[in-house]
């Protein structure tokens, strides 16, 4: 009887034990981890600066949100901080001749991080300062260079259009600008009328309306999802809003070209500017010097862009 009693007093206290190790490790939890951020895009601001923008962490609104932390590959970058309520940052100090990979976590308090969201980019040389490309009947140039052989961007004139990366037409009171190779500046072979000589291509790869300043057209890899840029004139006639059209030049031959977004300005709704015979487009362009490097663009296409040309009688000037 002795034994007995004993033996239940042992099976009591194992039972009692067992349920309370497993309250207890039914009510311990997991230090919280914080969500991530969305939308994670980019822009670049100069040769040494590209700007961030994302959505907040759904988890911004909860007491233990501390800050967001950017990681920056490759290279030897200290972390950096972007302080509780802010979506927008530049990042500065960055080589133009690299592509970077920047990953942005959420930090709680506790020291738990969210999974990290990413998107690349590199910085491109902003022409902080109005460029002007002028109407077809103008004789101070419908084309423009982009880098000239002192490094800056150049209007020129019909006599040197075979170096011409973009070109502005105006013929028949319509308003075009885009690749010299879908214009009436040259033929159906994509040679200039008036000397037979090629003109360079340029790739357009997306088109984005209704801009106020460059600097706010940011992306992630809307870019990359366009296989297929083409060669062609953008009509503005009607537009009365800035645009940016995603480009890249290069010449015959040589595929891996310069890309760059172009800003084609307006002003209190007229985006052809001035009086007749010198009215003008305003431009301001990010150009990526280092051929080849398309921000987050994985160039996938080695040929020229299709051409999509007018249906107007090419004129000899």
């Amino acid at each position: 009887m002795l034994y007995k009693k004993i033996l239940g007093l042992i099976l009591i206290s194992a039972l009692s034990a067992f349920l309370f190790v497993a309250c207890d490790e039914t009510t311990a939890t997991e230090d919280p981890v914080p969500k991530p951020i969305s939308n994670l895009m980019a822009t670049s601001i100069d040769s040494a600066t590209v700007a961030l923008k994302f959505d907040a962490s759904p988890s911004e609104i909860e007491a233990l949100f501390k800050e967001y932390v950017v990681e920056i590959t490759p290279g030897t970058f200290s972390p950096i901080i972007i302080p509780k309520g802010t979506t927008i940052a530049n990042i500065t100090g960055l080589p133009e001749i690299k592509e970077y990979t920047f990953s942005i976590k959420a930090v709680f308090s506790n020291g738990k991080a969210s999974v990290p969201v990413s998107v690349k980019w590199a910085p491109a040389h902003r022409y902080n300062f109005s460029i002007r490309v002028y109407e077809y009947a103008s004789s101070r140039g419908s084309g423009l260079v982009f880098q000239d052989d002192d490094g800056q961007p150049r209007t020129l004139t019909a006599a040197s259009n075979v170096r011409w990366d973009i070109c502005l037409d105006t013929r028949n009171n319509v308003y075009q600008i885009g690749s010299p190779k879908a214009s009436d500046y040259t033929d159906d072979k994509g040679n200039y009328n008036n000397n037979d000589q090629p003109a360079r291509n340029l790739d357009i790869y997306k088109v984005v309306d209704n801009v106020d300043k460059l600097s706010d057209v940011f992306d992630s890899q809307g870019i990359d999802k366009n296989p297929n840029p083409l060669q062609k004139m953008v009509d503005f006639t009607t537009k009365t809003k800035g645009f940016v059209l995603f480009v890249k030049s290069y010449p015959p031959g040589n595929p891996a070209g310069n890309f760059a977004k172009v800003f084609v300005t307006a002003k209190n709704g007229v985006i052809l500017q001035g009086t007749a015979p010198d009215r003008y487009v305003e431009l301001e362009v990010s150009y990526q010097k280092t051929p080849g490097l398309p921000y987050a663009l994985t160039n996938k296409n080695n040929s020229p862009a299709p051409v999509i040309r007018k249906n107007v009688n090419a004129e000899v000037r």
